[in-house]
């Protein structure tokens, strides 16, 4: 499998050394935030790009990460 992803456009084999180096996987600061609710239907619902001082539509406080 590892054969066929390496054949890809811009696909690049890492060193271990290399790989050890990098830092990430956390999630993007911004002045936006979100709200995680459920609609009247039982699905769940991510509003994004709310205001930090405004409610989500359950009347919950919206998050920011």
């Amino acid at each position: 499998m590892l054969q066929q992803i390496l054949k890809g456009k811009q696909v690049q084999k890492l060193s271990k050394s290399t790989q050890k180096n990098i830092k990430g996987g956390g999630i993007p600061f911004s002045d936006t935030c979100y709200c995680i609710y459920r609609d009247p239907s039982g699905f769940l619902v991510i509003s994004e790009d709310l205001p930090c001082n405004s409610s989500c539509p359950d009347g919950a406080v919206p998050i920011s990460f």
